[in-house]
């Protein structure tokens, strides 16, 4: 999700409305493969609320589609890196 804040609660001290932010949408970013999207599989919708721990301010130079994708592609790296714990055969 990538959008400007249009309101925000009395105790948000982060953001103000006018903040361009991104969230990424999951709900556990430390568990692996699909348990990370359970339960927020998008954020398809005109309007959303989001936690303030779960906000980014947005740079500048990056635009609201480049910042909507780059949770997907950071969670894809990651889990890449951690590996699988299972035991896997080799293709030859």
């Amino acid at each position: 999700m990538a959008s400007q804040v249009d309101a925000v609660g009395r105790n948000v001290t982060q953001f103000k409305p006018g903040d361009a932010v991104f969230d990424a949408c999951i709900c556990n970013p430390r568990a692996s493969g699909a348990k990370v999207w359970v339960r927020r599989q998008g954020s398809f919708a005109e309007y959303v609320c989001a936690s303030e721990s779960t906000l980014v301010m947005k740079p500048d130079r990056v635009t609201f589609e480049q910042a909507a994708s780059l949770p997907t592609a950071a969670f894809t790296a990651l889990q890449g890196l951690r590996g699988s714990k299972k035991k896997v055969d080799m293709v030859r």
